[in-house]
């Protein structure tokens, strides 16, 4: 595995306390276009929720990729930085295979491939396409 050199993008790698902070810190208005932002990533329907945790007493995110058979949802507790959920949810959609309906069936096992540095550079750039996409649609 390559070494990380250089400093890495804070927006992905701070850990936030809250979603709230999470939002804050990608400088975006709602969990919505942080679904957005994991379906680019990911070429899947995603959708992303704000849950209570009965057992920690604390608001959680639930984050469900869609696969072609069946889903899988998973709850994130804080801290959290999306550096870390961008990982987990690489590895639940490695692991429902690939989206039959994505133009490009095999992006999560094309993503898991990327150290640390060339993700942030693709987080950056669906990133640019959330906020370009959340422009259009205030026109």
């Amino acid at each position: 595995m390559a070494e990380d050199h250089g400093i890495l993008d804070s927006r992905f790698e701070t850990e936030a306390d809250d979603v709230e902070h999470l939002l804050s810190v990608m400088d975006i208005d709602e969990l919505e276009e942080l679904a957005t932002l994991l379906m680019v990533l990911l070429m899947r329907p995603v959708v992303v929720e704000e849950v209570w945790n009965a057992e920690s007493e604390a608001p959680c995110l639930e984050i469900i990729l869609a696969g072609d058979e069946h889903s899988i949802g998973t709850t994130y507790e804080f801290p959290a930085s999306v550096l870390q959920l961008v990982g987990d949810c690489i590895e639940t959609a490695t692991e429902l295979g690939p989206y039959d309906a994505a133009p490009h069936q095999d992006a999560a096992h094309e993503l898991s491939a990327l150290d640390r540095h060339a993700l942030v550079g693709v987080l950056q750039r669906a990133l640019g396409q959330v906020r370009l996409l959340s422009l259009s649609d205030q026109d």
